[in-house]
């Protein structure tokens, strides 16, 4: 509920104070939740917002449930701007989301639905065929049939600023691991690269290449 209150303030710029909302609660035998409606229905809120605090009331009070809740406060989003790639991205995401748990499973309560989401990728899903251009930690956990490993240059992977560092190697260890991460992405075919320059200097291949023993 905590969690709610922060992330509500932050996008609404609603100041609702979370002692004071307990200390209500308390006062007037009410769940945090009914404070919190109670408090927020105090203050003149966007049509927008006021659509999102209508959801959850409905799905508190038990006149939605939670399939239906979920679609209307998506749906207080829908009217946004047009040109805000970020919001459509974002929404497209959700929508996915909330189909799969839908044909995947009955999900019945909010915990189940918060655990769903949190087995299940927020970002939108690229269509067939796209390249999808990552770093080495950002493809961490992900799985994908050819695997393109650019950069296997001395000075580039592993950096120039790891082969200078006078730790002991522990810069170099961290990107050895990291080279074994983007290798270990494929499930199929698995390509190396290296350029012979890099911004017009010439750079011999990496040594992560010898140790992998390829030429």
């Amino acid at each position: 509920m905590a969690a709610l209150v922060d992330a509500f303030n932050g996008f609404t710029g609603v100041a609702v104070d979370w002692e004071a909302l307990v200390s209500r609660s308390e006062s007037q035998a009410v769940t945090c939740l009914e404070a919190w409606l109670d408090s927020v229905r105090e203050v003149e809120l966007p049509g927008p917002v006021a659509g999102l605090v209508g959801g959850i009331a409905a799905l508190s009070s038990g006149k939605v449930r939670l399939p239906g809740a979920i679609e209307q406060v998506l749906g207080c989003f829908r009217d946004g701007d047009p040109e805000d790639n970020l919001l459509e991205d974002d929404l497209s995401a959700w929508g996915r989301i909330q189909r799969e748990i839908r044909d995947s499973e009955r999900v019945s309560s909010l915990d189940r639905l918060l655990q769903e989401l949190e087995l299940r990728p927020k970002d939108p899903v690229p269509p067939p065929g796209t390249v999808s251009l990552t770093t080495i930690h950002g493809a961490k956990g992900q799985q994908f049939g050819t695997v393109y490993v650019i950069g296997l240059a001395e000075e580039i992977l592993p950096s120039w600023q790891s082969l200078k560092k006078a730790d002991g190697g522990t810069a170099l260890e961290e990107e050895r691991r990291g080279c074994f991460v983007a290798v270990t992405r494929t499930k199929k075919r698995l390509i190396l690269s290296r350029a012979r320059q890099y911004r017009g200097w010439p750079k011999r291949p990496s040594r992560f290449l010898e140790e992998m023993e390829v030429q």
